[in-house]
């Protein structure tokens, strides 16, 4: 059994100009990684932003699970009103950024956040 918490990956290639990164995963999924500054310095630094264009652990632990979420598919096309989430409440589970995370952690925590917006955009969801 593969050890979930082990991220395979390969760099294909590199965009010294642009600063684009190509990566593919064990699974068969790429990425584009953009390096943004700071630009990273060792190996460590780029496989943390590596690591952000990966699914994780918990995404992983979601896919094998056969926890029965019928409950989705019945609520297809089906108008819903939920409490919106705000920054100034803490809702639990749902990460939100602060000033006491250091700036690694913070941008973690955004970019996560960034990409959850894009998905949800790209699913169709109003952001």
């Amino acid at each position: 059994m593969n050890d979930i918490t082990q991220l395979k990956y390969k760099i294909d290639s590199f965009d010294e100009v642009n600063k684009i990164v190509r990566v593919s995963f064990e699974d068969g999924q790429w990425a584009q990684v953009r390096l943004s500054t700071p630009l990273p310095t060792t190996i460590q630094e780029l496989e943390n932003q590596i690591k952000m264009y990966a699914p994780t652990v918990e995404h992983l632990q979601a896919q094998s699970s056969n926890t029965n979420l019928s409950f989705i598919t019945s609520n297809i096309g089906v108008d819903r009103t939920c409490e919106r989430k705000s920054m100034s409440t803490i809702t639990p589970g749902i990460p939100t950024p602060s000033d006491n995370l250091d700036p690694e952690e913070l941008y973690r925590v955004q970019m996560t956040i960034a990409i959850q917006r894009t998905l949800a955009e790209m699913a169709g969801a109003t952001v």
